[in-house]
């Protein structure tokens, strides 16, 4: 009914409880948009709920690809909320996130406490990076929240220099800086 397939070679089903539980490698297919693959996955029948607690990862036929240690889908209204999210965009910028939720309705990732690292094809420089609050992104732009951003080299100390901004916009497409 929601357009999901879970494939796994071991999986069990406890109708008492009203949940499914897989073994080992589990591939789950979220339309023709979204693959899930992780391990050990519970799907809460009623409320509609995959989880898992164990590493997972997310593509989309965007070629953006997210890894996390655990995730919690629910699938009533496709969203992906998970910790310690690594994400690498098509354009092969990455992010590190402490908590995420991916909208997979309209394609946008809201997250707080994040890193954004540019790729040397967003000509920023080769050590290019973000810092802020929390973000917003979907296809075509980021926005971070009291963020700050260099290209010094990575060190210990601070930065030699950095910019900071209450709201910082990234146009993916134009690959412009915005700062407010």
């Amino acid at each position: 009914e929601r357009n999901i397939t879970i494939e796994s070679d071991k999986s069990s089903d406890d109708k008492i409880k009203e949940l499914i539980r897989t073994d080992d490698k589990t591939e789950i297919k979220i339309g023709t948009n979204y693959v899930i693959n992780t391990s050990d996955l519970i799907y809460f029948r009623l409320k509609k709920i995959l989880k898992s607690d164990n590493k997972t990862s997310l593509i989309d036929n965007f070629n953006n690809k997210a890894e996390t240690n655990g995730f919690e889908y629910d699938a009533e209204n496709k969203k992906f909320k998970s910790k310690d999210l690594k994400i690498i965009d098509k354009d092969l910028n990455k992010y590190i996130t402490k908590n995420s939720l991916v909208d997979l309705n309209n394609n946008q990732i809201a997250a707080k406490d994040v890193e954004m690292y540019f790729s040397k094809k967003a000509n920023f420089g080769e050590n290019a990076r973000l810092k802020g609050n929390y973000m917003i992104s979907d296809n075509n732009e980021t926005l971070i929240q009291k963020g700050v951003f260099t290209t010094c080299k990575p060190n210990d100390d601070c930065p030699p220099w950095a910019m900071q901004s209450g709201s910082i916009k990234h146009d993916k497409k134009k690959k412009i800086i915005e700062y407010k």
